[in-house]
């Protein structure tokens, strides 16, 4: 009895080959990934002028470094333990990602209930950042996108850059700019 529990001990404690360096060269291409984000965001965050910016919404770098940081934690511990076949290391990974899978559903069916909501806000925040449109070239850039994508110029309208004290249509404006909108 004993040499059949021995025998049937390390043979169920053998994983799949196959499996085991799939899980790891996936964890491992992501693994490389975020630490090229975390690379890209850092570059980002030093040549950038100006240094400090007041919302995480406005400086992707912050952003970068942040995302880089945590899928280079949560791909490490899947990376390792499948590696070493350590299965406390795989089922904290199996867990993170497990949590990662819910936010995002729930986020979806919220967003989808609150979709007015979400509308609303989002017109109030890129109401705000058109005032602030020459001020960041980040949100310059992330703006011009937005724009660019939707094929649409303001918030609502054109009229929209009024609010930008570059692009105010008033004869008091020195701006070359004035009563115009951006080139995207």
């Amino acid at each position: 009895m004993k040499e059949t529990m021995a025998k049937k001990g390390p043979e169920t404690l053998k994983t799949n080959r196959l499996i085991k360096y799939t899980l790891f060269a996936c964890c491992y291409l992501f693994w490389v990934a975020s630490a090229i984000l975390i690379c890209v965001g850092i570059y980002a965050k030093t040549a950038k002028e100006g240094g400090v910016v007041d919302s995480l919404i406005a400086d992707p770098a912050l952003m970068l470094i942040i995302v880089g940081s945590l899928m280079f934690i949560i791909t490490f511990f899947g990376c390792f333990g499948a590696l070493r076949d350590l299965t406390n290391l795989l089922k904290v990974f199996a867990g993170i990602l497990g949590i990662i899978l819910i936010l995002q559903i729930t986020a979806a069916v919220l967003g989808f209930l609150f979709s007015d909501l979400v509308l609303d806000r989002t017109e109030q925040l890129m109401g705000s950042e058109i005032k602030l449109y020459r001020d960041d070239m980040d949100l310059e850039n992330i703006i011009d996108f937005v724009q660019k994508k939707f094929q649409c110029c303001g918030v609502q309208s054109y009229k929209d850059w009024s609010m930008n004290m570059y692009f105010q249509c008033e004869d008091t404006n020195p701006s070359l700019e004035r009563c115009g909108v951006p080139f995207s």
